[in-house]
């Protein structure tokens, strides 16, 4: 009698704990369907490891080169010995494409831009809570291409997610004075922005043409500007006809 009232109770248990897995699993998938922010930031945060290790890993192969190159004579350049030692230690080449290495032998990701506009973000739908997510030249490139055609992004909200290598081509300003500004709020997360050129004869110059938008943490690493106006690598700061107040510091 004994054993089987002890069954019925690991039976009920059992029961229990079957229901609650069930349960468990069904939330989750309401949650990944109705809200997939949990599995955006699940993946947000392995690209975020997966990025460092590799920079840590080209980091250390940069330091190796020079002294292999004393000891073996090595007639490779530092950028390729890195790049095929990362080959052999299992990275993609699609991951490998995205380390610049320095003459100085100091690295950083980023991928080379070719010219072209995405069309567009890689995430996000431009709330605070769930920011635009630009993830590569080419999206930086669609954000410039919909400020130039009248998007100002009033309320809305955009952060980079990686470093950005321009490549020295000519990047298009992030506004049209006098007609369009960039009036939403742009979170760069200390990003750098490598190898920018802006040639402009505008009467404001810079990488974003601003009203009533802020632009915060974001680095330019180097840039080349030509313009006939006064100019600035990274916000011209505008003032509001009406009441002169000053947007931008």
């Amino acid at each position: 009698m004994r054993i089987r009232e002890s069954q019925k109770g690991i039976s009920l248990i059992v029961l229990i704990i079957t229901i609650a897995v069930i349960i468990i699993l069904a939330s989750a998938v309401i949650l990944s369907v109705g809200n997939n922010r949990p599995i955006e930031s699940a993946k947000e945060a392995t690209q975020v490891h997966n990025e460092a290790t590799l920079k840590e890993s080209a980091a250390v192969l940069s330091a190796q080169w020079k002294t292999d190159s004393l000891l073996n004579d090595t007639t490779k350049r530092r950028s390729e010995y890195v790049k095929e030692g990362l080959i052999d230690q299992g990275f993609t080449e699609e991951q490998v494409a995205s380390v610049q290495v320095r003459d100085d032998g100091s690295v950083y990701l980023a991928d080379a831009w070719d010219g072209t506009v995405a069309s567009s973000y890689a995430s996000g739908d431009g709330s605070q809570a769930n920011p635009y997510k630009i993830s590569s030249s080419e999206e930086f490139a669609y954000l410039s291409e919909q400020v130039r055609s009248g998007v100002s992004y009033e309320n809305k909200y955009l952060e980079l997610t990686t470093d950005l290598d321009l490549n020295n081509m000519q990047f298009e300003i992030i506004g049209l004075f006098p007609r369009f500004y960039f009036n939403g709020s742009f979170n760069g997360n200390n990003h750098k922005i490598y190898n920018l050129n802006l040639n402009m004869s505008e009467e404001y110059s810079a990488l974003f043409l601003v009203q009533d938008g802020t632009i915060e943490n974001l680095v330019i690493e180097s840039c080349e500007i030509t313009s006939s106006e006064p100019a600035n690598a990274v916000i011209a700061c505008l003032f509001r006809r009406r009441n002169y107040k000053k947007l931008c510091k």
